[in-house]
This record gives C-alpha cells, structure tokens and sequence, in this order.
C-alpha cells in the first residue's frame, strides 16, 4: 500500500461518515480553544499513530508479496528435481545425523 492509497482510505472514510469526522473536528476545536496542550498532544499522538499504522501496512504488504515469490521459486524448483516425490535426500541424512547424535550426547 503506498501513501496515496492510505489518503484515498482516509478520504473516503470522511466521505462516508461525514458526521463521525465533523463531530472529531468539533471536538478538537473545543480542544484547541480550551486546552492546546492536550490538543497538541492528541494531534501527535494521532499522527504517529497513522505512521505506524503506515509502516505495518506498509511491510505487511511487501512481506506477503515477497513470501508469494518466494514459494511460487520453491514451487518451480521442486519440479525440476528428481526426488519431489520422496524429499530431498540430503534432508534426510542431515535429520538422521542429528537424532543419532542427540542419542549421543543426549
């Protein structure tokens, strides 16, 4: 999701609940007309809220794209080799290895 996706979100939540964002625009007037310490406060808390709701969103996305890649690369790959159907062989040596030597040491 980029920014102008995120501003398209936020665009269309005021335009669909036009009454939800005045009654937060009137009440930050009140606060910024009674108490600007805590209207500062708020607007900050608000705007680094946004940007870490950004981030996440943000590399959520690009982590799940990168994870789809990756499989659809796993996927192609294991159709070229002759053991797909049995597992990797060197799986299997390196999985025996360990138990026989937790046996061992164990």
């Amino acid at each position: 999701m980029d920014f102008s996706g995120f501003m398209d979100g936020i665009v269309s939540f005021a335009r669909n609940h036009t009454v939800i964002v005045i009654v937060l625009a009137l009440g930050l007037l009140f606060f910024i007309y009674r108490k600007p310490k805590l209207f500062f406060a708020l607007l900050f808390l608000g705007l680094f809220l946004a940007g870490l709701f950004y981030m996440i969103t943000n590399m959520a996305g690009s982590a799940s794209e990168q994870k789809k890649r990756l499989m659809h690369e796993e996927e192609k790959q294991s159709d070229n080799t002759p053991w797909s159907l049995f597992g990797n062989p060197l799986h299997f040596a390196v999985t025996d290895l360990c138990t026989h030597e937790a046996r061992l040491f164990g």
